[in-house]
């Protein structure tokens, strides 16, 4: 999966394949470059706790993040790749440059290789799983990366993630309550309300209209309706990026 992403500057480049040596000769080590700087999941986490108070990404900042994992996604996308498992913590931040390296691929699948059939429970972090994957969904596709950088868009800009949950199940009702349910879409007389309440987590004052457009199109229940990520940076909101 590393060697079809080669050239991406927004994936972590495989520098070569080394085999160990004595006893250790049949293992095989990924030799990658090596990122000077803390993961984006720390940095998160730093502009929370600092001195008490929470400081979020300001638009240009995240449209800046954005901007590169998108990027680094749909070439990933291009080339047959799906990662199933971005997160904060699987985003490493250069220190110097600021440059983002999407990393840990080791959940990757190739879309053109059906999934194993004894797969039986779904995998991902918790949090940044999409809807199909926790209904039981096998055959996933570039969607599911979507979503997860639409959790990720969140949490630059929210005060918390949008689904801190562990517990699959519990993750799964957090998001049918905070997106709703579309109208094509019966659960019965369960109470479920059609209404979005994403608005009320991500407020403009955090995020423009433009922006929530892009968040709200990586976040579609409906992995059919969700924007792919070539579809997300011709988005208007990305038309001011070279002015950030």
């Amino acid at each position: 999966m590393l060697a079809a992403c080669a050239g991406n500057p927004a994936v972590v480049r495989l520098r070569e394949v080394a085999r160990g040596r004595g006893s250790d000769m049949h293992d095989l080590h990924l030799v990658m470059e090596y990122v000077v700087g803390r993961s984006l999941h720390d940095v998160i986490v730093s502009r929370r706790r600092r001195n008490g108070h929470h400081y979020p990404f300001s638009e240009s900042e995240t449209r800046r993040v954005m901007a590169q994992l998108l990027g680094g996604v749909s070439t990933m996308h291009a080339h047959g790749v799906v990662h199933r498992d971005l997160k904060p913590g699987n985003v490493l931040v250069g220190s110097e440059h600021g440059r983002l390296k999407i990393c840990d691929l080791g959940l990757a699948r190739s879309v053109v290789v059906p999934p194993p059939t004894d797969d039986t429970d779904p995998e991902g972090t918790p949090g940044y799983m999409a809807p199909e994957l926790l209904l039981g969904e096998k055959d996933c596709g570039t969607p599911v990366d979507v979503w997860a950088l639409g959790c990720i868009m969140a949490d630059l800009v929210a005060e918390q993630p949008l689904f801190p949950e562990e517990d699959l199940c519990q993750q799964l009702i957090s998001i049918v309550n905070l997106l709703g349910i579309p109208d094509d879409v019966s659960l019965m007389p369960l109470g479920v309300s059609g209404l979005s309440k994403l608005r009320e987590r991500v407020p403009e004052e955090r995020l423009s209209p433009a922006g929530f457009d892009v968040l709200q199109g990586l976040l579609e229940y409906n992995p059919k309706d969700r924007l792919t990520a070539v579809a997300a940076l011709k988005m208007p909101w990305f038309a001011g990026a070279k002015d950030d």
